[in-house]
């Protein structure tokens, strides 16, 4: 039986996450909030969100570049890194060029659970 927590984590991404098949889209949601419950639990992860300093628009066209100059999207990247008690990095993964409408996009919680699925255990 899934607990609360976790179907609720699990709704979030089965709506806002994409997903492969095989596996499906339970599948890719329930790993994706298992990550992310597991990770949010952990004292040894931390996550840098910024702006991507040297992003690539090449694919936008006139229409889409325009929305970056009226700031109706971001150009982020987000680092997820685990340390060790001295505070030495121990695992990090990133994703640069991830187009977002602001920090409270659904797309940042997707793309730091992904995150968290690339991390070593």
């Amino acid at each position: 039986m899934i607990d609360r927590d976790l179907r609720h984590r699990y709704e979030f991404f089965r709506d806002h996450a994409g997903y492969a098949t095989p596996p499906g889209r339970v599948a890719c949601a329930l790993q994706l909030a298992r990550a992310e419950r597991e990770y949010e639990a952990r004292d040894d992860v931390r996550i840098d969100w910024d702006w991507d300093p040297d992003p690539d628009t090449s694919w936008a066209d006139e229409s889409e570049h325009a929305k970056f100059d009226r700031e109706e999207w971001e150009i982020l990247r987000c680092v997820v890194e685990t340390f060790d008690e001295d505070g030495a990095t121990v695992n990090e993964v990133s994703l640069y060029g991830i187009v977002v409408t602001g920090p409270n996009d659904p797309y940042c919680r997707v793309v730091q659970a992904e995150l968290y699925t690339e991390l070593a255990p």
